[in-house]
């Protein structure tokens, strides 16, 4: 038996295969751009009156109607009343009463409240509410029931042409 040489052995000008296919691979992405457009305000949007804008603005309203329902149940419900010093009468809930209440329409009330709260409609003290660790939490409507369905019904209706829907912003333009 005689050894050979290693077939693996090249000389410098000739490739293997794994650096042909990585030439290549350079080639053909050294002409391409980079696709995404960050500044353009349309990016990652989708186009309008294309279908998929129509689902994402009915969403919009369906979650607006939700959090209308969530502040409408504190207003009606709630049992802490109070005079802020503006001079705005102040509702507010336990965080417990409310879990009991809204729990019976749906199993979304933690998450409207943080998007309630994202839009600057409730307030309460913490991250996010737990049942029966945060059950004494207070959580107060930040306006007057009035001001939110105005705000709100015009969300809903696509009237508050100032905020676009996938925005996730209301009114002031606070997130």
């Amino acid at each position: 038996m005689t050894l050979q040489p290693p077939t693996a052995v090249r000389s410098a000008r000739e490739k293997s295969p794994v650096q042909e296919k990585i030439a290549m691979f350079m080639q053909n992405s050294a002409g391409a751009q980079d696709p995404r457009n960050l500044g353009n305000l349309e990016y990652g949007r989708p186009v309008v009156g294309s279908k998929t804008e129509a689902r994402g603005l009915r969403a919009h309203a369906h979650v607006f109607r939700e959090i209308l329902e969530l502040c409408e149940i504190i207003h009606t419900d709630g049992d802490i009343r109070f005079v802020d010093d503006d001079g705005v009468e102040r509702i507010g809930i336990l965080f417990g009463d409310l879990f009991r209440i809204y729990t019976i329409i749906s199993d979304k009330c933690v998450g409207l409240l943080l998007r309630a709260r994202k839009h600057s409609l409730v307030t309460f003290e913490g991250e996010t509410l737990f049942q029966r660790r945060d059950d004494n939490t207070p959580i107060f409507l930040t306006k007057p029931i009035a001001v939110i369905k105005q705000q709100l019904t015009a969300s809903i209706k696509g009237e508050d042409h100032t905020v676009p829907w996938h925005t996730g912003v209301v009114g002031n333009g606070a997130t």
